[in-house]
């Protein structure tokens, strides 16, 4: 418990000069943490954008290989035919163009839909979107068109092209690239970021094995985001924050071709936390420096405070008890209160040490 003056002014020294310190310290940090929050969440923003530009920019790219492709003169002629054999006999150079394309699953289809050729790189699932499909339904129609969706009941690019010839359709090229492993890798190399892929059943592809157990859920958006989102003061995006495989990430959603089909972006947000961490450990130690140079200054301080004092308090006590030196004196070291409350204790004193003197002569007289 703190009884003495000086303790009391000490603590009043420290309380007073501290307070203000720490409240600054501790709004500075939560702004420098606002900032560093905004500047990650802004990266990563700009990450899922360009993800986003990314996928739109491969549909057009299939789109484009196809449509060169159904310019070729041989397969104008084997589609023509409609002969599989003539097809078939094909199969090497279209295997080549696939795969220079980086197209998973590539289809010839005859005029009416029917599949002549097909072959899906590194996988084994069977054909089940036929012409009721939206791309080829297209194509049936004389459009060349693409999309992101399910084909075969997986997501992915999918794009359809017509083959004329003659002035006529002759048959339909189908290209797919699936949104599995080997695509998250190319987009997550391309932008710096891991990324998972995701549709009704949950993710089914991602770049880091932790990934799969994001849970998607995390994502909607609470009652105060959406309150901020409808006064027009909300973020597009929902971003989240997530250890993955004992590293820290940033997180947002990407929608690709519905509610329930997309791609979950993921920033490594360490350098961004270490910032944090070390803008904190020095705003502290400042604190902790501020704490220990407002001790020692509020020490002496107080001390010159305190000192005077206590000398009044214990020459009071001797005179109490009977034992004063009448004839000390305290020193006046200042104009101040305490040098005032010195002056007027040797006032004191003086009629004091006066008045004992007059009764000491009062009695030598009586008793002489």
């Amino acid at each position: 418990m703190v009884t003495g003056i000086r303790s009391k002014t000490l603590l009043a020294m420290l309380l007073i000069s501290l307070l203000p310190l720490a409240g600054s310290f501790l709004y500075l940090s939560k702004i420098s943490n606002d900032r560093l929050e905004a500047e990650l969440e802004s990266r990563i923003d700009t990450v899922a954008n360009f993800v986003q530009r990314s996928t739109s920019l491969a549909q057009q790219q299939i789109a484009n290989d196809l449509a060169l492709l159904a310019r070729n003169d041989n397969l104008k002629s084997a589609l023509a035919a409609g002969d599989p054999a003539l097809v078939q006999a094909s199969a090497g150079l279209l295997a080549d163009m696939q795969k220079r394309m980086q197209i998973d699953l590539f289809e010839l289809l005859g005029r009416d839909g029917s599949i002549l050729y097909r072959n899906l790189l590194g996988a084994d699932w069977p054909a089940s979107s036929g012409s009721e499909h939206p791309v080829i339904e297209a194509s049936l129609d004389g459009e060349a068109t693409y999309e992101i969706g399910l084909f075969d009941g997986h997501l992915g690019i999918a794009a359809a092209t017509p083959v004329y010839s003659a002035g006529g359709i002759v048959g339909h090229l189908v290209g797919v690239s699936y949104f599995d492993e080997g695509f998250a890798r190319r987009i997550a190399s391309m932008s710096n970021t891991q990324i998972a892929f995701f549709d009704g059943s949950g993710i089914y592809a991602a770049t880091l094995g932790g990934m799969k157990k994001i849970n998607l859920a995390a994502f909607k958006p609470s009652e105060a985001e959406l309150a901020a989102l409808r006064a027009g003061g909300g973020r597009s995006r929902i971003f989240r924050h997530q250890d993955i495989d004992g590293t820290p990430y940033a997180m947002t959603q990407i929608s690709l071709g519905g509610a329930k089909l997309g791609a979950v972006v993921a920033l490594d947000a360490s350098s961004v936390l270490q910032a944090a961490g070390a803008m904190k450990r020095i705003l502290w130690g400042l604190v902790l420096a501020a704490t220990l140079f407002a001790l020692l200054a509020g020490a002496l301080l107080s001390g010159g405070i305190a000192r005077p004092l206590q000398a009044v308090v214990g020459s009071l006590q001797e005179i109490a008890e009977g034992d004063a030196d009448l004839t000390r004196e305290l020193p006046v070291t200042g104009k101040d209160e305490v040098g005032l409350l010195a002056a007027g204790f040797n006032r004191f004193v003086f009629r004091l040490r006066s008045m004992v003197g007059r009764i000491q002569e009062v009695a030598r007289r009586l008793a002489g």
